[in-house]
């Protein structure tokens, strides 16, 4: 819904914020979506959550998103 409202732009300002939510459905979405999006900050903005993120749900779609980014890299190489 915010990319459609606002345009990827929201990473910016919402991003950090939306990752350090206190419920964790809002957290996962938030990675859910910027593992689409491709923007260059999304990766250390998941590398930090990964750091402090206990919810096993989150854990395991940043790993998702991170391991799905490396295949698309070593392709393009």
């Amino acid at each position: 819904l915010l990319s459609r409202l606002v345009g990827k732009d929201w990473i910016g300002a919402f991003g950090s914020t939306l990752l350090d939510h206190s419920h964790w459905d809002v957290r996962l979405h938030a990675v859910r979506f910027l593992g689409q999006c491709h923007r260059q900050e999304a990766p250390l903005l998941l590398e930090k959550r990964m750091a402090v993120e206990t919810e096993g749900l989150v854990r395991q779609a940043i790993e998702s998103v991170m391991s799905d980014w490396l295949r698309i890299d070593s392709q393009d190489s």
